[in-house]
């Protein structure tokens, strides 16, 4: 089983295809574009995880996470309040 992590930081998205164990196998990044606003970086968010995802089964895919600076919602996933990102 793979997964995928993803870094939300406020000058670049950084995301990884990872096995169980925590070996790297792919890697990629794009800049944040913070001030194109949320729906912007979820859109690269998303483009993100479709490229590292590209080659792999999905079925191998056992999840993403992502990491976000500052306040999100536990039950929504909704950042509520980000420094780095001035959201």
């Amino acid at each position: 089983m793979h997964y995928i992590g993803i870094d939300l930081g406020g000058t670049s998205i950084k995301g990884a295809v990872v096995t169980e164990g925590g070996t790297i196998l792919k890697e990629a990044s794009c800049p944040t574009q913070r001030e194109s606003g949320p729906e912007h970086v979820a859109r690269e968010i998303a483009g993100l995880i479709t490229a590292l995802a590209e080659g792999y089964d999905p079925q191998a895919i056992g999840g993403v996470g992502v990491g976000c600076p500052g306040i999100v919602e536990d039950h929504s996933g909704i950042v509520r309040y980000s420094a780095n990102l001035h959201w």
